[in-house]
């Protein structure tokens, strides 16, 4: 199913913050996702927090986020906020 997200992802450019929290994506589904945020231009915000990533779909993330200028903020882990 991800990757069905991240091939209709691949055309975008309106989607600004994708929240994908607690679908247990996994590292197959983080790196998929992963190709299309290193060339996303909209895309500024991506939330991955309760995925099951481990170590290789972490990278692949963290690589995309240094790779594209436009996304600017990635959240692998749970963030508290008050508001």
């Amino acid at each position: 199913m991800l990757q069905a997200l991240a091939e209709a992802l691949q055309n975008n450019c309106t989607l600004a913050v994708l929240n994908l929290k607690a679908n247990y994506i996994g590292d197959e589904g983080a790196i998929a996702l992963a190709k299309v945020a290193r060339r996303s231009k909209s895309l500024r915000a991506l939330i991955t927090t309760s995925n099951d990533i481990e170590h290789a779909g972490d990278k692949a993330l963290e690589d995309a986020l240094y790779e594209n200028d436009s996304l600017v903020d990635y959240m692998p882990v749970e963030v508290m906020c008050r508001f």
